[in-house]
C-alpha cells in the first residue's frame, strides 16, 4: 500500500468517526481551507477541521512506530480552520492505522472542558425540570382520579384525559 492509501484509510476513519467529511485532494488544493483532510459541521453551534498525520503501517501490524511532530503541522491546521470559518482546527495523529489521537491547541481544549460542564448543567437542569413536571402530574391526576371515583356522571371524559397524562408521564421516565 502506498503512503495516500493509508492516509485515505485514516482519513475516512476520522471522518466516520466524528459525523464529518473528508475533502478530496486536501494537499493539493490552493485553498488554505481545503488542504485539511476532514472537515466536521455536523452542529449548528461549531465546525472542525483536522488535518491527518499516520506512520505507513498495515491495520493491526505489531511493532513500535514514531514520527517526528511537528510546530508547523499545529500551526498550519490552526490557520486553515480559522481561513475556512472554523472553530477549531485539529492535528489527528496514528501510529497503527486503527487508533488516532487529537491534538489541539490549549484554548479550544479548555472550550471543549467548558462546554462539557455547561453540558453537564443543561442535563442537570433537564432532569430537575423533568422531575418538577411529573410531580405536578402525577398531583393532578390524583385529584383527577378522585373527582372521577366520586361516580359523577357528568366527570367520566376526564378519565381519558387521565390516560393521556399517565401515557405522558411514562414517556418522561
Amino acid at each position: 500500500m502506498s503512503t495516500k492509501d493509508f492516509s485515505n484509510l485514516q482519513e475516512k476513519r476520522i471522518a466516520k468517526t466524528l459525523g464529518g467529511k473528508t475533502q478530496p485532494a486536501s494537499g493539493a488544493l490552493p485553498l488554505a481551507s481545503k488542504k485539511s483532510d476532514v472537515q466536521v459541521s455536523s452542529s449548528e453551534n461549531w465546525k472542525l477541521l483536522v488535518s491527518a498525520k499516520t506512520s505507513m503501517v498495515k491495520t493491526y501490524q505489531v511493532g513500535k512506530r514514531s514520527f517526528t511532530l511537528k510546530k508547523e503541522w499545529l500551526e498550519e491546521v490552526k490557520h486553515q480552520a480559522s481561513e475556512g470559518g472554523y472553530d477549531i482546527g485539529v492535528l489527528s495523529v496514528s501510529f497503527d492505522n486503527r487508533k488516532d489521537y487529537y491534538i489541539t491547541e490549549d484554548i479550544d481544549f479548555r472550550n471543549m472542558i467548558e462546554a462539557l460542564h455547561d453540558y453537564e448543567k443543561l442535563i442537570d437542569s433537564n432532569n430537575k425540570l423533568k422531575s418538577n413536571i411529573l410531580s405536578f402530574l402525577t398531583f393532578w391526576i390524583k385529584e383527577l382520579q378522585s373527582q372521577v371515583n366520586s361516580k359523577n356522571p357528568d366527570l367520566i371524559f376526564i378519565q381519558e384525559g387521565i390516560d393521556k397524562i399517565n401515557e405522558f408521564i411514562e414517556e418522561l421516565k
